[in-house]
């Protein structure tokens, strides 16, 4: 997996972006490109929210980010992080925790293999499996449980309200 931006692409867009409107910034002319884009979008019935989320599955398949949740093959087993919320017990996995792990991991594996062979519903339910199994896992390797959930809960609450206030703002 490539694990830095494809500055090929981010240039190219450097060079996009200078022509837009010269007298604006690299971040406003981004804002207008997308505004501009999504009126696109609207003119030629496409789903500029859709398009926006292949395009993140793309781009998360060729760069890993840094919010990636630990795959089995990533996990410390000797960790001396001992926090009520850590999403493993210290010293060891259990034997479901495993094989939810080595599960999420393959799921994870094919989705980076074949994202240009997967329709967007396909992607989507490869990516939602894998992203169950590594909750599952988490879940299960957490030392303190309801800790572990009341701040997946709380994470969960604030990112509604931030989504719900981000579809209110109007898009220009």
């Amino acid at each position: 997996m490539i694990t830095s931006p494809d500055t090929f692409r981010a240039a190219h867009l450097d060079f996009i972006l200078d022509d837009y409107y010269s007298e604006a910034s690299p971040a406003e002319n981004l804002t207008d490109l997308l505004v501009d884009a999504l009126h696109w979008c609207v003119l030629n019935e496409l789903r500029f929210d859709e398009l926006l989320m292949a395009a993140r599955m793309h781009t998360n398949a060729a760069v890993e980010p840094a919010s990636t949740p630990p795959m089995a093959s990533e996990i410390d087993a000797h960790t001396s992080d001992t926090s009520a919320s850590s999403p493993r017990i210290p010293g060891r996995l259990s034997p479901i925790g495993e094989k939810l792990f080595a599960l999420a991991q393959q799921f994870e594996e094919f989705a980076n293999e074949q994202t240009e062979r997967l329709d967007f519903d396909d992607y989507a339910n490869v990516s939602s499996w894998e992203t169950k199994l590594l909750a599952f896992g988490n879940l299960i390797e957490t030392a303190d449980r309801e800790t572990f959930l009341d701040e997946e809960i709380s994470e969960a609450k604030d990112f509604l309200a931030w989504i719900r206030e981000r579809v209110r703002e109007p898009c220009d």
